[in-house]
């Protein structure tokens, strides 16, 4: 198995001094001690339930704090843990995963689903996203730009579930990301699965995407057909609302909800670093960029 030598921030003292090869130590200390689990797991007391194929794999809460940490992500929130595919870990070159959340905004009606504007709603959403980058020039922190959709919305009406990918480019990087998102309709709320790539793994995550969601499922007593209106919380936005990452379209007022969602996607970013370092290096959050990666035996 090959492995990025990522700088393992969570682990080291500012001051450490690392070669490459105790930088590989370090990281396969980390993978081994990582929690897979495959099959049924039951998430959040029941709330929800993964039944995962042989193809992918499973970490809970902490090994996800370990991983996305590793990945040079300070703040970690909470999560239900994440995904990968069974052939490629967390620190493999081509390494992707799903990031697991729940959000507790309510029940997400799907009565726009056949009327969303989802052409307009992308030039809303990147008016948003570079009203917001005005103020992170001015806090001197990386730029973003939203280039558009990798993959249009689409919704099943039957199983409540909705796809859609966003492609991004962050100030600094050479290789655009690739936000790939997955919800799940509940009675009070959405499971949130965003799968961290890059743009070129995009064909990967389309292909896996159809199985995968039929593995995530809400736990009886929680499902979207569970809903009884008057009994159950409302969400305040329907299917246009939940792709904007809750924003009310149209609204100008509300276009600050950007700044949780960018704030979000940054944290969410995957550093692709690699430590190709002399003896005497110290560690450092941003090494190379993934073109170095081959570098690395």
């Amino acid at each position: 198995m090959k492995f990025f030598a990522l700088a393992i921030l969570f682990a080291l003292p500012a001051h450490a001094e690392l070669t490459k090869e105790q930088y590989m130590e370090q990281l396969r200390a980390l993978n081994a001690s990582l929690h897979w689990k495959q099959g049924e797991i039951p998430l959040h007391n029941g709330l929800a339930v993964l039944k995962l194929s042989p193809k992918f794999h499973y970490i809970d809460h902490a090994d996800t704090v370990k991983v996305l940490q590793a990945w040079g992500n300070k703040n970690v929130g909470e999560t239900l843990g994440m995904i990968f595919p069974s052939d490629a870990g967390p620190f493999d070159r081509e390494h992707w995963g799903v990031l697991i959340q729940y959000s507790d905004d309510g029940h997400v009606k799907d009565d726009d689903a056949k009327s969303v504007d989802y052409t307009k709603l992308m030039t809303d959403m990147q008016a948003a996203v570079k009203k917001e980058d005005e103020t992170r020039k001015e806090q001197h922190e990386p730029q973003v730009e939203l280039l558009g959709w990798a993959t249009p919305p689409k919704y099943d009406d039957a199983t409540h579930k909705m796809f859609w990918a966003k492609e991004l480019r962050f100030e600094g990087e050479t290789e655009n990301t690739l936000n790939y998102n997955i919800r799940v309709l509940g009675k009070e709320g959405v499971l949130v699965l965003n799968a961290i790539a890059t743009m070129k793994q995009l064909p990967l995550v389309q292909k896996e995407t159809p199985e995968l969601l039929t593995q995530v499922e809400f736990g009886p007593g929680n499902r979207y057909d569970d809903f009884k209106p008057g009994v159950h919380k409302l969400a305040g936005y329907g299917l246009a609302g939940l792709v904007a990452g809750g924003l009310v379209v149209g609204t100008a007022a509300k276009f600050g909800i950007f700044k949780i969602l960018i704030t979000a996607l940054l944290a969410l970013k995957k550093f692709l670093v690699v430590g190709v370092v002399a003896a005497a290096a110290g560690v450092k959050k941003f090494l190379k960029k993934h073109r170095d990666a081959t570098k690395v035996g």
